[in-house]
């Protein structure tokens, strides 16, 4: 539970300050009394001093009842226990004692041996000085004293001390508390203030302290509050703007977005029409050329080269024409894969033998290094997956250089996955190059022997990744590059 500043306050006030009132009594007391103490031993030497003077004439005499009216003198002094007064073989000749009543008694030890003197205490004092004549010892006077009553006044002091303490105390008190109520009050006033900041913002609080440090908090308070006033209005404001412009960009880009599908679907429809449209003539032209190479007649070789010429660039076409469909089919997702289980060995037997004529017109061999077990089967789409080892594996002939090579990794991998990789000999590609290798219409490597739009590899990534695969690459600048993507297997 946590505590007032008041009532802090008072206990840290009132534990200091009866442990001054502690220190003080007993450091009074005690002091007193030492002195007091001091004072008595030096009277009671005189006291024996002069007790010795007063039994002198005396002792030669041995006058006992003019020794025992000489000592009775002085047993009524205060703390006066027993007076002895013995000679030199330590026999007493006269001894008073004072009785628990306070009067003086003779214990009519005359003759007998002084039994010693007690050890002195903290109130209990003995002490001892010789009688003497013309330079001759003749005995001792033994005095003992007892300083009771001053233990007894060193308890009133420390009564004393301690009730004038809690008096002033208790008057401290009443006065600290009426004092803080009134220091305190405007923190009291501030506390209700700033609670309520929310509704108080941009008010000041008309109340003022005599504290410098109350006083200036009030200052700092009242100008947060007048300071975050101007800040929430300012914030509104911004809001409000801010909301406005929202709004109207939320608009503009509704409306730019509306235009932009309305475009996408009207290239859309243009590329798909103007596909079929190229297609049909395209067919004939591919058709007629191919029955004059299979049929050449009385074609002279220069026309023989034209027509194969003719057949190569309408089938170059044919190819740019599909690839741009496939595109248009892809961005309106339309393009549709039939996942099937295809028998990995098998696929790629076959499409080894296909490719190996179109590298050897480059003299570049191409090679498959087959780590797969017969039996092992991928789930693909068969005629897409052909579609990307062609994309890939052409390319891969396209840029590499003359009599270079090409070989295809079939593997296994983890998480049950078949890797293929497409690794050649070529020119690479630069690191500055990387981000451009999968975007659509980028070409980076020209050549004047190259064909194509640079939709392939785009094309290519599109295709594996709707066939749950991964497609990826690495390369180094004048070694080659290995074109790599992975597809599922059948389970």
């Amino acid at each position: 539970m946590k505590k007032t500043l008041t009532s802090k306050l008072l206990v840290t006030i009132s534990v200091v300050y009866l442990l001054s009132i502690i220190i003080y009594g007993w450091y009074l007391s005690n002091y007193q009394i030492n002195e007091m103490l001091k004072n008595n031993h030096h009277q009671s030497e005189v006291y024996t001093k002069s007790i010795a003077l007063s039994v002198k004439p005396y002792f030669a005499e041995l006058n006992i009842s003019e020794i025992e009216h000489s000592i009775s003198e002085f047993m009524r002094l205060k703390g006066v226990v027993k007076i002895s007064v013995i000679n030199m073989k330590n026999v007493i000749q006269a001894e008073l004692v004072k009785n628990s009543a306070g009067e003086s008694e003779n214990t009519f030890n005359y003759g007998a041996l002084y039994s010693g003197m007690r050890e002195d205490g903290e109130f209990d004092s003995v002490f001892k000085f010789k009688v003497q004549e013309a330079g001759v010892d003749k005995g001792w006077v033994v005095m003992e004293m007892n300083y009771l009553h001053l233990k007894d006044l060193k308890n009133s002091i420390w009564l004393t001390v301690l009730i004038s303490g809690l008096i002033i105390y208790l008057f401290t008190v009443f006065i600290l508390i009426s004092r803080l109520n009134i220091i305190l009050s405007p923190l009291t006033k501030l506390h209700e203030f700033t609670r309520n900041i929310t509704k108080n913002l941009g008010d000041v609080i008309e109340i003022s302290s005599d504290t410098v440090e109350i006083d200036n908090l009030i200052q700092s308070v009242n100008w947060a509050s007048v300071t975050l006033k101007k800040q929430d209005d300012q914030l509104k404001d911004s809001t409000v703007f801010l909301e406005r412009q929202v709004v109207q960009r939320t608009a503009e880009l509704q409306s730019a977005k509306e235009h932009a599908e309305l475009a996408s679907n009207e290239k859309s429809q243009f590329l798909s029409r103007i596909s079929h449209e190229l297609r049909t003539p395209l067919n004939s032209i591919l058709g007629f050329s191919q029955v004059l190479i299979l049929k050449p007649g009385t074609m002279t070789s220069n026309q023989i080269d034209g027509v194969n010429e003719i057949n190569r660039s309408g089938n170059h076409l044919l190819n740019l024409v599909n690839e741009i469909l496939d595109i248009s089919n892809i961005e309106n997702g339309e393009l549709s894969v039939t996942i099937v289980s295809i028998d990995v060995v098998s696929f790629f037997n076959k499409f080894y033998h296909s490719i190996v004529g179109l590298a050897a017109n480059r003299e570049i061999t191409v090679s498959l290094d087959s780590r797969v077990e017969k039996g092992s089967f991928v789930n693909a789409d068969e005629q897409r997956l052909t579609q990307i080892m062609y994309n890939l594996v052409s390319n891969a002939i396209k840029y590499n250089h003359l009599k270079g090579s090409i070989t295809i990794v079939i593997d296994i991998v983890e998480r049950n996955m078949l890797s293929v990789k497409i690794i050649d000999t070529g020119p690479g590609i630069s690191d500055s190059n990387y981000d451009l290798v999968f975007e659509k219409f980028a070409r980076f490597n020209n050549t004047d022997h190259v064909e194509g739009a640079g939709i392939g590899l785009h094309l290519t990534k599109e295709m594996v990744e709707l066939m749950n695969g991964e497609i990826g690459f690495t390369s180094e600048l004048n070694k080659g590059s290995t074109f790599w993507f992975k597809l599922p297997l059948d389970k």
